[in-house]
C-alpha cells in the first residue's frame, strides 16, 4: 500500500472512531470540529493547521445541537473530511494555503448532509436491534444484549469510517 492509501486509512479509522463519540458511545466531546480537525491535524504533522481549520469549522457548525429527537447535520463527517482533505493534499501535493482551505471547506461542507441521512438510517436499523434486545431483556439473556450493543457500535462505527474514506477521496481527487 502507498503512503497515500494508508493516512487514508488512518484518517477513516479516526473519522469512524470519532463517530462513535457524536452519539453511540461516550459522548466525551472528541466528536466536535475543533478537537476532531486538531486530532488530526495533530495525527498528520499539522498541528498549528488543525487548530486554526478546526477552530473555523466548530465556528461553522456552531448550531449542531443534540437534544431530544433532534438529527441534526453530521459536522464530525464533514469536519474530518475537510481536514483530511487539506492534510492530504498539504503532504502530497503542495503546502496549504488559503485558496485550498475555502475549496476543501466548500467542497466538503455539504458532505454534513450526507451524515444526516446516514445518521437516520442508522438509527431506524438500530431500532430492530433494540427491539431484539427487549426481547432477550424479558428472558434474561444478557449475551444477545451485548451482541446488539456491539453490533449497534461496531455499524456505526464501519458506516462512518467508510463514508470519511469515501467523501475524503472522491473531494481530494
Amino acid at each position: 500500500m502507498t503512503g497515500l492509501t494508508l493516512n487514508l486509512a488512518l484518517i477513516s479509522v479516526i473519522g469512524g472512531l470519532l463517530s462513535l463519540d457524536r452519539r453511540a458511545a461516550m459522548q466525551l466531546m472528541l466528536s466536535q470540529p475543533l478537537v476532531a480537525v486538531s486530532l488530526l491535524g495533530w495525527m498528520m504533522g499539522y498541528p498549528q493547521d488543525g487548530v486554526l481549520l478546526g477552530a473555523l469549522l466548530q465556528l461553522i457548525w456552531m448550531s449542531c445541537v443534540l437534544f431530544g429527537a433532534n438529527v441534526p447535520r453530521n459536522d464530525t463527517l464533514a469536519s474530518v473530511s475537510i481536514g483530511g482533505v487539506c492534510f492530504l493534499y498539504a503532504s502530497y501535493v503542495q503546502p496549504l494555503d488559503e485558496a485550498t482551505w475555502t475549496l476543501a471547506i466548500l467542497l466538503g461542507v455539504p458532505i454534513c448532509v450526507l451524515g444526516q441521512w446516514l445518521d437516520i438510517k442508522l438509527d431506524h436499523l438500530n431500532l430492530g436491534l433494540a427491539a431484539k434486545a427487549d426481547e432477550a431483556a424479558l428472558v434474561g439473556d444478557t449475551k444477545s444484549i451485548s451482541f446488539s450493543i456491539f453490533q449497534a457500535i461496531l455499524r456505526i462505527f464501519l458506516v462512518n469510517a467508510t463514508a470519511v474514506a469515501v467523501t475524503t477521496a472522491t473531494v481530494l481527487y
